[in-house]
């Protein structure tokens, strides 16, 4: 089995969803997210509808760094993260 460079990651990606129940969490969540890491963390648009590949409402969390840690059970329970991704250098 080949196994991942991990010097090869240059990024992290969570899409958070939500729906309108869970609306408000997922902004207070998006909130601490911002204030807790700032400019090293890049926030995306609020969609309240499905976008793209994305069935629910979402906004993205995305991280340039190699390394993205984050407590994930500060989530409101109400709100998910069903997708977390990395993103490779080329070469």
């Amino acid at each position: 089995m080949a196994h991942l460079d991990v010097t090869r990651i240059k990024g992290w990606h969570a899409h958070v969803y939500f729906d309108a129940v869970s609306r408000d969490d997922a902004w207070s969540f998006r909130d601490v997210v911002t204030a807790r890491f700032g400019n090293t963390v890049e926030i995306g648009r609020f969609h309240e509808r499905p976008v793209g590949p994305h069935p629910q409402w979402s906004f993205q969390i995305a991280s340039s760094g190699s390394v993205f840690v984050f407590d994930w059970s500060t989530l409101p329970s109400i709100v998910k993260v069903p997708i977390l991704g990395v993103g490779l250098g080329v070469g």
